[in-house]
């Protein structure tokens, strides 16, 4: 592997990689765009380069009322994100 994450201030080696099909999609969307899992935290954003800008693309749909920012929404603001970033000369 030699991947490692940072966990409590310390760099922890990558033990093992698994992967498992679940269906549906669970991609939790926090306040702060980190959770902690098994005690290391992680980004809620996946795919991108820069955990700052995508907590920042995502703050418009954070400051929704919470009636608002339903899972249905929030597709609908990904895929906005995603169109406007095809657009991009990135």
């Amino acid at each position: 592997m030699g991947d490692s994450l940072f966990s409590r201030g310390s760099k922890v080696p990558i033990a093992r990689i698994e992967t498992t099909l679940l269906p549906g999609s669970a991609a939790p969307l926090t306040l702060s765009g980190t959770a902690y899992i098994d005690k290391v935290l992680t980004s809620n954003y996946v795919g991108v380069s820069s955990h700052s800008l995508a907590h920042l693309a995502f703050l418009p749909f954070r400051l929704l009322p919470a009636s608002l920012r339903s899972q249905a929404h929030l597709d609908k603001y990904v895929s906005a994100l995603v169109s406007i970033h095809s657009l991009l000369p990135l």
